[in-house]
């Protein structure tokens, strides 16, 4: 009568390997399963958006963007279709809009924004610095 069998370690490492791989798996597919749900989700309530809701939630995004500290900016190449939809959404009895004045004005606001930030940066580093002494 047999009352125990021990198996070779190597093979209990198998074992153990392909039991982790069979969770990892598991675990995977479950992650990809909820994204894919959560991306059906979401285009189902973008598909319901206006365009008058996705241009303001655009430019709200362009804001934010604007009001970070990083040293670049960059427009997208959308901007100007965003631009086109903004003055549609105007009326034709307004004036036209003039693109470049608009993005040049976004341009002058950035410098603005990120002169005023190393100003503020530099006023302390210069109350620190001590007077200089005349020599006799």
């Amino acid at each position: 009568e047999i009352q125990s069998i021990e198996l070779p370690q190597d093979l209990l490492d198998a074992m153990r390997k392909r039991k982790e791989a069979d969770e990892y798996k598991a675990k995977v597919e479950t992650e990809a399963q909820a994204r894919r749900v959560s991306l059906e989700i979401l285009d189902q309530a973008a598909s319901k958006m206006s365009d008058t809701t996705m241009t303001y939630l655009y430019l709200d995004a362009l804001k934010k963007l604007a009001e970070g500290k990083s040293n670049k900016i960059i427009f997208p190449l959308e901007l100007s279709h965003l631009a086109s939809k903004l003055s549609g959404k105007m009326g034709a009895s307004e004036k036209k809009m003039d693109y470049g004045n608009v993005v040049e004005g976004l341009i002058d606001a950035y410098r603005e924004k990120q002169k005023e930030e190393l100003d503020a940066e530099e006023a302390p580093a210069k109350e620190k610095k001590p007077a200089a002494k005349k020599k006799k």
